[in-house]
C-alpha cells in the first residue's frame, strides 16, 4: 500500500469526504496491530451521517476497514451494534502455497 500507514490512510480518507468534521482519532493496536479509530461527520448530498472507523493495517500490502455510517438519531444503537461487530472481528493467516494455472 502507498499510503503506508493506517493513520495516513485516514488522512487521505479525510480529504475525500465533503464537508467534514472530525470529533475524534486515536492511534491504537488492534488485535497486536497498529491502527486508527476515528469518529466524523460528513454532510453530503444534504444529509448529516456520523462516521466511525476502524482501519487496521497489518504491515503488509493489506489494509482492513471497518466503517459504521449512520444518521444521529441511530448513531446510539448502531454505535453499539458496531462495537459488538468489532469485539467478534478476529484476523486469520493468509495461507501460503504455490499457485498452479493447470
Amino acid at each position: 500500500m502507498e499510503l503506508g500507514s493506517a493513520r495516513a490512510y485516514l488522512d487521505w480518507e479525510l480529504k475525500q469526504a465533503p464537508k467534514r468534521k472530525v470529533l475524534q482519532v486515536r492511534e491504537i493496536m488492534f488485535l497486536g496491530f497498529p491502527a486508527v479509530e476515528a469518529r466524523y461527520r460528513v454532510n453530503a448530498d444534504g444529509s448529516l451521517r456520523l462516521k466511525e472507523e476502524l482501519i487496521i493495517f497489518p504491515g503488509s500490502d493489506l489494509i482492513y476497514v471497518l466503517m459504521l455510517s449512520t444518521t444521529p438519531q441511530d448513531h446510539g444503537r448502531d454505535s453499539a451494534l458496531f462495537a459488538h461487530i468489532r469485539a467478534g472481528f478476529h484476523l486469520l493467516p493468509i495461507p501460503t502455497g504455490e499457485c498452479s494455472n493447470q
